[in-house]
């Protein structure tokens, strides 16, 4: 996956793979300071209509379907 991603003129520094239990959730929090740009590319891989991505600000489904998300992680999220 990182060579894949590399390959689209990226620049990976680690990959990890996250499982969350059914019926649970992270805990708010922000990866680096707000004033510093901090983007991870998350691709989920198996998810449900009742999982979602959370800001402050916006709530989405990130589907499974091959699709890849760039998400800003010096906003706080969940």
């Amino acid at each position: 996956i990182l060579e894949v991603i590399a390959s689209h003129g990226l620049s990976p520094h680690r990959a990890r793979v996250i499982r969350l239990a059914a019926q649970s959730a992270c805990v708010w929090h922000r990866d680096c300071p707000s004033d510093r740009y901090g983007v991870r590319l998350h691709v989920p891989i198996l998810t449900n209509q009742g999982c979602f991505f959370e800001t402050e600000t916006e709530r989405e489904h990130l589907k499974a379907d091959g699709s890849a998300y760039f998400i800003f992680v010096n906003r706080i999220h969940r």
